[in-house]
């Protein structure tokens, strides 16, 4: 599971910097913004898997990554939806937002079934 969540958490920052890169290229640095909503995407990565590598096993760090896996669905699915009902259709958004909600599923199973003490974890207390 650690090494799913390690793949995907790379391929998201790996696709958020071909995207940086691109409206770069295309658009140039005149209009930052697109570029930075990226970060919302980049930093939870970053997080998890500085977490993974640290094997931070306390029970405050482990619910925090619940929590934020559940995020990540949630902004997933936002982003999907906001596609779909947009006029203009961003192929890059439907399938970042799907990268975001495997990410979150995963930060989730993983989080959940990691073992915090004998015998307990986040879901079983």
């Amino acid at each position: 599971m650690r090494t799913a969540l390690t793949v995907a958490c790379v391929l998201t920052i790996a696709a958020c910097a071909f995207l940086a890169a691109s409206y770069l290229i295309l658009k140039g640095p005149e209009d930052l913004r697109p570029v930075l909503t990226l970060a919302v995407f980049v930093a939870p990565a970053a997080i998890t898997l500085a977490v993974l590598g640290l094997r931070a096993n306390s029970v405050g760090v482990q619910t925090a990554m619940f929590a934020g896996g559940a995020a990540l669905v949630w902004i997933g699915w936002r982003r999907i939806d906001a596609t779909l009902a947009a006029s203009h259709f961003e192929g890059y958004n439907l399938i970042l937002g799907a990268m975001i909600i495997g990410q979150g599923i995963l930060t989730i199973l993983t989080f959940a079934t990691r073992s915090i003490g004998p015998g307990r974890s986040v879901l079983r207390g």
